[in-house]
């Protein structure tokens, strides 16, 4: 296969980062059962396949067996380093250009958001939300492979603030941040209790 670094052209995996504890859920989020009859993970896989991603990688724990059998299963070199450590796992796994990210957790993003990001990306910048309030929305990003050595140095450095990551790669105009319209902010929404999940 063609090296798109070489081409110019940006090309993209995906990582559903489903490692979290999950412990004000009280069980594993990623195998939860959606109103529609949807697995919460197979979902959020089918949303990065839909968005373009060629490879998608499981971001998950050892214990988290639902996941043995996927051929693209990564695990954090760091426990409990955050979405941090799963990024960088993926990136030193993916072979594409790009990295489209998504966390489990956010069983009402489109993929259309991920292909809207990905479309302003270029080789060596990404593409990412922002809030009104300046915050970045970073588990719904796109991120090129070729920040692995900055991101992985602040992993070990134990600075995983995906905040702050983002904030300087914005600086440095390596960072798309789309705005995140009020209509739009109903796809950001989290689940982190049962009743998160009511329709």
């Amino acid at each position: 296969m063609a090296n798109d670094f070489d081409t110019g052209r940006p090309s993209f995996d995906g990582v559903l980062l489903a490692g979290g504890r999950s412990l004000r859920m009280g069980t594993d989020k990623a195998c939860l059962t959606l109103p529609d009859g949807n697995v919460l993970w197979r979902r959020q896989r089918a949303v990065l396949e839909e968005a373009g991603a060629d490879t998608v990688f499981l971001s998950v724990r050892p214990e988290q067996i639902w996941a043995d059998a996927d051929a693209h299963r990564v695990e954090d070199s760091l426990p409990d380093a955050g979405p941090l450590a799963g990024i960088v796992a993926a990136f030193e796994r993916s072979r594409a250009t790009h990295l489209q990210v998504l966390a489990v957790d956010l069983p009402r993003l489109p993929a259309r958001w991920l292909r809207e990001l990905s479309r302003h990306c270029r080789i060596d910048a990404g593409a990412c939300g922002r809030h009104a309030d300046g915050t970045f929305e970073p588990l719904a990003a796109v991120y090129p492979v070729s920040w692995l050595p900055e991101w992985r140095a602040a992993l070990l450095a134990g600075d995983r603030s995906l905040q702050r990551l983002l904030a300087r790669a914005c600086e440095r105009g390596d960072l798309l941040a789309q705005p995140i319209e009020a209509a739009q902010a109903h796809w950001f929404y989290n689940v982190n209790r049962p009743a998160d999940l009511q329709p």
